[in-house]
């Protein structure tokens, strides 16, 4: 509320002010409104994110504590930690999540190395360079099931290509996933037919950001070329590095069509990954319950190993 106050100045003439009552700050029109228009906009939004993930983990959880089994949906019980304390005694854990840990180390590394490489060769000026880039992009536009059907018949022992060129070079060919020994890097190499590229994208993008002073002033003062990349590029890239490979991680973890198509987690279980063994034992035992509770395992897996990635990024800057 405005008051208005009278002072007499030294000619004897007098001076009205206005001021604001103590304590009360001016209105401001428009914050009010528009931060809960913006909540109103978004809210459609956050209640799809909520159905398609929130509800489900709720509801994995719960299922996590009983002993619900398709094959006898009615004699539900709850059971506490037996799914939790069954995993940890189950025979073949130890070895899915070896190979789950091979799987991801492998996958990341090898995706992170040559694509980080073909990034920074698509950044150098040549002729040709977009047609260099779009061509790169198009494994991108290929479904997972197509790539997976596709490197299957290309690694196949008796007819397939790689064997075909293995034998053009006086190499015997190799039973690439038909042997417990190679079925592993075959299944990594298929994968790679669409990580290498991605992540070549993304770090494409994130060199082209960086400042090209810093590097030419760098040169100037007789760095070589890997300090500067050691010590220029490599921090500057980091967050769009540690991004990409943030990304990677979650997809390797969640894996599941390229295996089950190219080896269905054989021979044996050399190439049975957490996210596999979770699907056979939900759908294909109809052990739900257990598979709930593996599923809240994979997650915990999925957040350290994400942690482990972000405290790298850190120390990369």
């Amino acid at each position: 509320m405005a008051t208005f106050m009278r002072e007499r100045r030294a000619d004897g003439r007098v001076r009205e002010t206005q001021s604001t009552s103590p304590g009360r700050a001016p209105r401001r029109r428009g914050r009010f409104t528009d931060r809960h228009f913006a909540t109103l906009l978004t809210l459609p939004a956050l209640l799809t994110v909520a159905a398609v993930t929130l509800v489900p983990i709720l509801i994995g959880i719960g299922y996590s504590f009983t002993n619900y089994n398709t094959t006898t949906p009615s004699q539900v019980r709850f059971v506490g930690f037996d799914n939790y304390r069954n995993l940890f005694a189950d025979p073949d854990l130890p070895r899915v999540l070896m190979t789950t840990f091979l799987f991801v180390v492998l996958m990341i590394g090898a995706e992170t190395v040559l694509g980080l490489g073909l990034a920074l060769l698509l950044e150098r000026p040549m002729r040709g360079l977009a047609a260099y880039r779009v061509l790169y992009t198009m494994p991108l536009l290929t479904a997972g099931v197509v790539v997976a059907i596709s490197w299957r018949y290309l690694l196949n022992g008796n007819f397939g290509w790689f064997n075909y060129l293995l034998g053009l070079l006086g190499i015997p060919g190799i039973d690439w996933l038909g042997s417990s020994s190679t079925a592993l890097i075959g299944v990594v190499l298929s994968d790679m037919w669409v990580g290498v590229p991605l992540m070549a994208i993304l770090l494409l993008a994130g060199l082209i950001g960086l400042d090209p002073e810093l590097p030419e002033a760098a040169a100037t003062d007789g760095a070589s070329p890997w300090q500067i990349f050691r010590r220029v590029t490599l921090p500057g890239l980091a967050p769009v590095l540690t991004i990409a490979v943030i990304f990677r991680t979650v997809d390797a973890f969640r894996k599941f069509e390229l295996i089950q198509l190219e080896t269905t987690g054989g021979p044996g279980i050399s190439t049975k990954i957490l996210n596999l063994y979770i699907y056979q034992q939900g759908f294909g035992y109809g052990r739900l319950g257990y598979a709930s509770a593996m599923s809240i395992f994979l997650v915990v897996l999925m957040v350290l190993a994400l942690s482990v990635v972000f405290l790298v990024g850190r120390r990369l800057r």
